[in-house]
């Protein structure tokens, strides 16, 4: 006792007993330091229930951690409680183990596995957490920064924390005061959230998400038992920036998520999902072979197989959750196109998805579109109502290629009900009806990858070839039955030429027929108006031009000098041209059909 109080002495202790249950023997140093008691050991153990230890410190509670390495050095000064809480020194390095967060008995619950990690304080120093892992085949960094252990140590009382997380090219940072010792909730914290792309979380959501980025998010974060919020929340992506909430009840079964979003300017070039598809999905494979090595011999040879991502319209995601995303934007862009201002509504509930409506304002016009889309048990079924009146599709071309000088205006009326086996079967069984009009401008066929319109585009050439002619307005109306479309009218007006046809697409044979007329608008000397024709699979159509019409419009050419000069005097009035023709022969073709009944088209009304 005398060498123990004796300030001059350093005396070696052994210590054996437990820590949270696990048997240690350490190895320490008593002496004085300053006239103050000072005790230094260090230890090393096997693994060891981290979550145990830090609840024991009084940090937090619940926590699922466990290493398989623990080391830890130790120095502790004072004659107090106090004392030793303010002065103490502690360090630990962690190795191996898991992390497992959320509720461990849930499937929802996201395991790290720990490659290395530290818990540490000093006098006058924070205490700090972090730990270095992998989760779902990924790098992952979490770093927290406390208060001193002092404050813990004087019981509940609310307290200063910061979270950050790194996870592939995403941050986030959580600041905020939370009550000790830390439980799962409630929280009330400041976040921020910054990434290059969505589809870092394919793996770990399991679904194939967009390719959007770079984006950032800020806002207030709550969380309870319930689930999660973040409020007075801006989404920046690009240009655009979007106010708004985001209320996620996770209690429950789906999940509840609600998301309401306003903008004074959306710039769609910031959301360029090209080469994405919601159909799409795909199986992530791991890592490279050298790396997936390097982080058994780490953390053992248990790693998670490759995960199949779902595609958002697959059954699994549509199931996933029930949702509400409303969108309000005053002002929408493309490049340096003003369209309009619009409103988007989408809704998931109990496994379908809707869109009701999405509504756009356009100078002279308005796009309005409903869809539903539900998997069923045999396959999927789909409704569409889609309603375009004067869009500028000049304003999609430059999309495409931002010289060039196409434009002009579009009129749109499609509606269709259809259940198939998959989404690529649905023109096969659907039934409604497609109608379209253009009125273009400098149109150029190898913008679009619309081949009904430049089918017609071409045959247009066929009959009108002159080389300053024009296409003045293309319009095509199409009934749908069982995958058979067959036309209602279709009319093409060219500087020249008016034009009628016939058309059957035989979506079930992947076959098609088009039939065009054209007719001279003035009778002309040794003109030659030849119908054509166009026949065959999609991928594989082909010319026709009969031989009977042919030797008729040889007929005419010859003959021409004598039935010009009466047709021109006894012609009539001038015909219609451009929109004016266009208008006239839809308005000739609102006869509703007598079987299937459709809605009446309102493009041209």
């Amino acid at each position: 006792m005398n060498e123990l109080t004796d300030p001059n002495t350093v005396s070696p202790i052994t210590i054996s007993g437990e820590i949270v249950g696990i048997p240690v023997d350490i190895g320490a140093e008593f002496g004085y330091e300053d006239a103050e008691p000072r005790l230094g050991f260090g230890l090393g153990l096997g693994a060891i229930d981290v979550g145990g230890l830090v609840a024991w410190l009084g940090v937090a509670e619940g926590l699922d951690l466990t290493t398989e390495k623990f080391s830890a050095g130790v120095v502790l000064r004072g004659d107090s409680l106090d004392e030793l809480a303010r002065h103490s020194e502690f360090s630990a390095k962690l190795a191996g183990g898991h992390w497992q967060i959320g509720d461990p008995q849930g499937e929802e619950a996201t395991r790290i596995k720990i490659e290395k990690g530290n818990i540490g304080f000093g006098p006058g120093k924070p205490l700090t957490f972090g730990v270095n892992g992998v989760m779902d085949h990924t790098p992952v960094s979490i770093q927290t920064t406390g208060a001193p252990l002092i404050d813990y140590i004087k019981g509940d009382r609310a307290l200063p924390i910061k979270f950050g997380v790194d996870f592939a090219d995403v941050r986030l940072d959580l600041s905020g005061n939370v009550t000790v010792p830390i439980r799962q909730g409630p929280f009330d914290m400041d976040l921020k959230l910054r990434g290059e792309n969505l589809t870092t979380f394919n793996e770990t959501l399991g679904f194939d998400l967009p390719p959007l980025g770079p984006y950032r998010v800020e806002g207030r974060y709550a969380a309870d038992d319930a689930g999660f919020k973040l409020t007075d929340s801006v989404l920046v992506v690009g240009e655009s920036e979007l106010h708004g909430n985001l209320d996620v009840d996770t209690s429950q079964t789906p999940p509840r998520l609600d998301v309401a979003l306003t903008t004074p300017r959306l710039q769609l070039n910031d959301f360029n999902f090209e080469g994405w598809s919601a159909e799409g999905g795909e199986v992530v494979e791991p890592k490279a072979d050298a790396v997936a090595v390097e982080r058994e011999e780490t953390i053992g040879e248990d790693d998670e197989p490759p995960v199949k991502t779902h595609s958002l319209l697959s059954a699994e995601a549509l199931n996933s959750v029930n949702a509400k995303f409303d969108l309000n934007v005053n002002e929408v862009l493309s490049g340096e196109d003003r369209i309009g201002q619009g409103r988007l509504t989408i809704a998931i509930e109990d496994g379908r998805l809707t869109v009701k409506p999405l509504h756009m304002s356009v100078p002279g016009g308005s796009v309005d579109l409903e869809f539903g889309y539900e998997p069923v048990v045999d396959g999927v079924e789909l409704t569409l109502k889609t309603l375009v009146d004067r869009f500028d599709y000049g304003i999609l071309a430059r999309r495409v290629n931002p010289d060039t000088k196409m434009g002009g205006k579009v009129f749109l009326d499609v509606g269709l009900n259809a259940k198939a086996e998959s989404i690529g079967g649905l023109m096969e069984t659907g039934r409604g009806h497609f109608d379209f009009a253009l009125l273009p401008v400098a149109f150029d066929a190898s913008i679009f990858d619309l081949w009904a319109v430049n089918l017609l585009s071409a045959l247009s050439k066929k009959v009108d070839d002159a080389p300053e002619s024009v296409i003045n307005c293309i319009l095509a109306r199409f009934t749908l039955e069982e995958g058979l479309m067959q036309d209602r009218v279709i009319f093409m007006d060219t500087t020249q030429m008016s034009v009628l046809g016939k058309a059957e697409i035989d979506f079930t044979q992947h076959t098609l027929g088009i039939y065009v007329k054209p007719e001279a608008k003035r009778p002309e000397f040794f003109s030659v108006a030849i119908p054509v024709g166009v026949s065959g699979k999609f991928e594989d159509w082909g010319l026709d031009i009969g031989i009977v019409p042919a030797a008729w419009a040889g007929v005419s050419f010859v003959t021409s000098p004598l039935h010009v000069p009466i047709r021109r005097l006894f012609g009539g009035d001038k015909p219609l041209e451009g929109e004016a023709a266009c208008r006239q022969a839809w308005l000739e073709s609102e006869k509703p059909p007598e079987e299937p009944k459709l809605p009446k088209t309102k493009a041209f009304q």
